[in-house]
């Protein structure tokens, strides 16, 4: 294979990395966009808040493997300007709503027809050289952050400037342009292979390739449980760094700091993964992550100051921010050829599940028992993560026994 993959490559980064902005900067602005909608009762802005994102993790929980499963069939590329494109509309579509309803409604049809992370994730790993996937899906997941932490920045500066529907038509844009560099630079070699029978036949997730792979059905559990870890703490740390300084000035730009650190940290990790792996092997590093993660998530037990909680932060990325590459690097390096696009909208579907269900787990535990055993929870999940990757998960096939152990 010559170095025209390197072309696609950075053209998909750029895309996804423009995607992820654009879907970030919805949430922060979310709440007060509804009161501009004219619901004013707090309760009700946390009641349709929830709703409303509630309904697009669900979407994209159910028709990620769909979706997938028509990318094995009728092509990697074009499931993912399908992705952009579908994500401009929901933009536009929920800029100019005059009611909440309706942008539970736009924001379910959203969560349908995007899933941009899946979509390149799969077109990354089946487009670059496998001796370049670990490489590669961790930058891929560092765009995801880089463009995670961007989005909220500009559109609560836009938000601020010129409105809150101007924020959405700016994601608008951005999903544009993310859709327009797909389609002029990126190529793909692809036979279309449908299945027998109907198109409709031809969406039906195929779950049948992970009976055939314990390995597997593991890392896509996995996948959950990892995004359950990461996404439990989400909705108390706020709350957390406020207990520890009650009195302090300037607590939104410390928590700013607190909550960004994590996100850079974890593009940091994620960009280095692969050249790491390279000589360690991935599931060598999925390990060390991981035991890295529970040890900082006890810590936080003893945490007292918000320097402290910072620099724990600070190392919680860097190791977690590694998990998920690895994870995705094993999948593509253990999948049957022809059956990745099912297998990432299978772990899309897990990823979503386990997003949508941290935060409420999180939270719960944390009104009922404080915030200790919120922590104990994460790293519980992530030993548990650790325990059954090291039992059901061999060595990755491009390294040797020297790798892995």
């Amino acid at each position: 294979m010559s170095d025209s993959w390197k072309k696609n490559y950075y053209a998909i980064w750029v895309a996804q990395l423009l995607a992820i902005a654009a879907f970030g900067s919805v949430n922060p602005i979310l709440p007060f966009y509804i009161q501009e909608l004219g619901v004013t009762e707090l309760s009700e802005v946390k009641l349709w808040t929830g709703i409303i994102q509630s309904v697009g993790a669900a979407g994209v929980a159910v028709f990620a493997p769909i979706w997938g499963r028509l990318a094995d069939s009728y092509g990697r590329r074009i499931m993912f300007l399908r992705a952009l494109f579908a994500g401009s509309i929901t933009m536009v579509l929920m800029g100019v709503a005059t009611h909440p309803w309706q942008l539970v409604l736009f924001r379910g049809l959203g969560g349908i027809f995007t899933g941009t992370v899946a979509a390149a994730t799969t077109l990354v790993a089946t487009t670059v050289p496998r001796d370049k996937v670990g490489h590669t899906l961790g930058l891929l997941s560092a765009a995801v952050m880089v463009g995670s932490a961007a989005g909220p920045v500009l559109s609560g500066t836009i938000a601020d400037l010129f409105g809150y529907r101007i924020a959405f038509f700016v994601s608008f844009l951005l999903f544009l342009v993310a859709g327009i560099i797909v389609l002029t630079l990126v190529r793909e070699n692809f036979t279309r292979n449908p299945p027998q029978g109907s198109f409709w036949r031809a969406m039906i997730p195929d779950f049948s390739v992970l009976v055939r792979s314990k390995e597997l059905m593991v890392l896509i559990i996995l996948v959950a449980v990892i995004q359950l870890a990461n996404s439990a703490i989400v909705p108390i740390l706020p709350l957390f760094i406020q207990s520890l300084a009650p009195a302090a000035g300037m607590l939104g730009t410390t928590a700013g700091f607190i909550i960004g650190i994590r996100a850079f940290s974890g593009a940091v990790a994620s960009a280095a993964i692969g050249r790491v792996s390279d000589r360690l092997g991935f599931k060598r590093v999925l390990m060390v992550c991981l035991i890295g993660g529970v040890v900082t998530h006890l810590s936080l037990l003893i945490v007292n100051t918000p320097m402290q909680l910072l620099f724990m932060r600070l190392f919680a990325g860097l190791f977690l921010g590694g998990t998920i590459p690895s994870v995705n690097a094993l999948i593509a390096l253990k999948a049957d050829e022809g059956s990745h696009g099912t297998i990432y909208g299978l772990s899309s579907s897990t990823s979503a599940a386990g997003f949508a269900l941290g935060p409420a787990l999180g939270a719960s535990i944390a009104a009922v028992s404080g915030f200790p055993p919120v922590f104990l929870l994460i790293a519980g999940v992530l030993g548990a993560a650790l325990i059954g990757a090291g039992l059901f998960v061999r060595k990755d096939r491009k390294h040797g026994a020297a790798a892995d152990g």
